[in-house]
């Protein structure tokens, strides 16, 4: 018999048969695992009735240690800083003082209460305060019948009354006290509206250094401009000055200070008595026209102007307006200039007082401590006024015999208070918001707005808000 007709062999293919292994596969695992690793963190949670979100805490004041401030050259180019402080008597501390651009630095001799008078080169300077002699800081740049105050960092600031025409020209200055470069743009406004000036955006000033902007080369042919700068990067201490009147016997030189932000209620204090020519400059950046009325804040009370109408400011645009005439009351007084406006606006008056220039900026109201370098003159006043609250001031001289004054603040009326001779700077305090200015007559004329005083700086709360909280 062949092998084929065997009866014990099956016909056909041979299959190999399959051996299960015993283990389980990877899916299976996921599937039964996933789940329950869920369900535990779940059940590990806090129950619903338990959980809290974290507080939210407002920030913190603490005391400055470290300040930095911005002196601007003075007009003509020469001329003694003159740095003060506030800070509170025992302070310890230092203050050194640097040319911007430079490296280096040399310590200023400077106790709290008190002044120092240095005379230096030609150049933008960086002063700093650190420890106890960091809060209180100001200081103001003089030169012949001129001053510049210097500045702390800000993010914005405005300029009403600057100029880049024939007779009328102005440079912005940009002081970065700081070690990384600081960017910033620069938006003009003139009597025809915005100015298309794409040179002015995104100004670069390196750490440490400075930068000058002559805006005749930026908007040529400009009588009357407003100027806003506002940060992009960094901090940056920014100072004007201004030249007018080629036509008078001297072209006069002063420094161009800030003047408030945008706003329907705006103070300017400390009108000179007598003034050759009176010019009021408002800028509307919005989107409706202004109707402006101004009112003299007298050492009686306050009252409209006689003959002065309604001024109204386009939007978009700045005014420039004639008070000579409607400003001639204050001869007899001590008084100030009160805006107010239908919609947000920013204002300077340039004054031209015996044939030299005085720009008086507007100042907000706050409260506390503010301080002001006095420029030198015959006759030197503080003129204060109250920003709606009655109350007490509480000012303090410094230099020369020193001692201090009380003020009666009075809403509606302008406060003066004569300077003593030999006073380089004051402080005053209040707990009732104010406005100040001093103006010094004789030779020449200057004023100087009083500026807050930075004491402390605010720190915020910043911590997890998880785990959350258990009671």
């Amino acid at each position: 018999m062949s092998p084929q007709n065997r009866p014990d062999r099956p016909s056909g293919r041979r299959i190999a048969a399959v051996v299960p292994t015993g283990g389980l596969s990877t899916g299976l695992v996921l599937a039964v695992v996933t789940p329950l690793l869920t369900l535990v963190a779940l059940l590990v949670q806090a129950p619903s009735d338990t959980q809290s979100e974290t507080p939210a805490e407002p920030a913190s004041r603490e005391p400055l240690v470290t300040q930095r401030i911005g002196c601007p050259d003075s007009p003509g180019g020469r001329g003694p800083v003159v740095l003060a402080s506030g800070a509170e008597e025992g302070a310890d501390g230092r203050v050194s003082l640097r040319r911007a651009g430079r490296e280096g630095s040399r310590a200023v001799r400077l106790a709290p209460g008190a002044t120092t008078d240095r005379p230096q080169p030609r150049g933008d300077l960086v002063v700093s305060g650190n420890g106890g002699m960091a809060a209180g800081l100001f200081g103001a740049r003089l030169g012949d019948d001129a001053a510049r105050e210097c500045a702390a960092p800000q993010g914005e600031a405005w300029f009403a009354g600057a100029g880049a025409g024939a007779d009328h020209l102005s440079e912005i200055t940009l002081v970065n006290p700081d070690h990384g470069k600081a960017v910033a743009d620069l938006v003009l406004w003139g009597s025809d509206g915005p100015l298309e000036v794409t040179t002015t955006l995104g100004i670069t000033v390196p750490g440490g250094g400075s930068r000058t902007i002559d805006l005749e080369e930026e908007a040529p042919h400009r009588d009357e401009v407003a100027v806003r700068v506002s940060l992009a990067r960094g901090r940056l201490v920014a100072t004007g000055v201004d030249s007018f009147g080629t036509d008078l016997p001297r072209a006069s030189r002063d420094g161009l200070p800030q003047t408030a932000a945008p706003a329907e209620s705006l103070l300017l204090p400390g009108l000179p008595r007598t003034a050759g020519s009176r010019a009021l400059t408002l800028v509307n950046p919005g989107e409706d026209e202004a109707r402006v009325e101004a009112r003299i804040v007298g050492a009686r009370g306050s009252f409209a102007p006689v003959g002065l109408e309604e001024i109204r400011v386009p939007a978009g645009r700045a005014v420039t307006t004639d008070l000579t005439e409607a400003l001639a009351g204050v001869e007899r007084e001590d008084a100030s200039l009160l805006i107010e406006s239908t919609v947000p606006v920013a204002a300077g008056l340039r004054n031209v007082v015996s044939g030299d220039l005085v720009h008086q900026p507007a100042v907000t109201p706050g409260a506390g401590a503010s301080g002001v370098v006095v420029p030198p003159g015959r006759k030197r006043t503080l003129v204060l006024a109250p920003g709606g609250v009655s109350g007490l001031a509480q000012v303090t001289f410094v230099g020369g015999r020193g001692g201090s004054e009380r003020v009666r603040l009075k809403p509606g009326v302008s406060s003066a208070v004569e300077v003593p001779r030999g006073a380089v700077a004051l402080v005053v305090r209040s707990e009732v918001e104010y406005a100040g200015a001093v103006r010094s007559v004789g030779p020449g004329a200057s004023l100087l707005p009083l500026r807050s005083l930075v004491t402390d700086k605010l720190v915020p709360s910043v911590r997890p808000a998880w785990p959350p909280s258990r009671d």
